[in-house]
């Protein structure tokens, strides 16, 4: 049975590993955990140059979503094919009227801003989100839907990564922009009603009714 407000209750009560994908946990035996509905896992920061602070760069991020092999903004190998074997696909979204760029081009240029700035900086969020198991044909919609419903009006660009574990929930993993998109296929000013307490209860509280709607059927 889905409870909304123990969903929303994740400052205490997170059953995510908080650093999935770290060196100290890429390669181990997965396991068994349920995702929260949807819950914060962290802000990305990036720090004077390469000074880096507790959480990951935006391509870190990037990487551990698609359980991939990149390179960062600085040419640093990042590798988390061993974090899991989970991947099941993702997509990046962008504002109307932007140009269709990789996804991993946008979180170089996150990165590339924020050691700009001399100083820590909140580049992306990480917004985990559970999705219902028996109905996997309603994924895509379900994810295109809240995208444009809760992100893309406030300029905002997303990559959602679907993740679908052997001993877990299936999932998604959406790493959300905290500046502007531009057209000219970089970032612009802050947004910082990205980062309000008030925006993250609302996207939270959207995506639990989505899920409230489908467990439904």
């Amino acid at each position: 049975m889905i409870n909304p407000n123990d969903a929303l209750n994740t400052t205490n009560r997170h059953s995510l590993p908080a650093m999935a994908g770290s060196s100290a946990y890429a390669g181990t035996k997965p396991q068994e955990y349920e995702t929260p509905l949807c819950c914060f896992v962290s802000k990305e920061h990036l720090t004077i140059p390469g000074k880096r602070v507790s959480s990951r760069s935006a391509v870190d991020l990037h990487a551990y979503s698609n359980r991939a092999v990149v390179l960062g903004h600085t040419g640093r190998r990042l590798d988390y094919r061993r974090a899991g074997k989970d991947f099941a696909g993702s997509r990046v979204f962008i504002p109307a009227g932007g140009p269709e760029v990789p996804a991993l081009r946008v979180w170089q240029e996150a990165d590339r801003i924020a050691e700009a700035q001399g100083r820590v900086v909140i580049i992306s969020s990480h917004l985990v989100c559970r999705l219902p198991a028996t109905r996997p044909e309603a994924w895509q919609g379900m994810i295109e839907h809240y995208v444009g419903a809760q992100m893309l009006p406030m300029g905002l660009i997303v990559e959602a990564a679907i993740h679908k574990p052997e001993l877990s929930s299936p999932h998604v993993h959406y790493q959300i922009s905290c500046r502007e998109w531009l057209h000219s296929a970089a970032f612009g000013a802050p947004i910082y009603n990205a980062t309000a307490a008030e925006t993250r209860e609302k996207w939270q509280r959207a995506w639990i009714g989505m899920m409230m709607k489908h467990a439904g059927h």
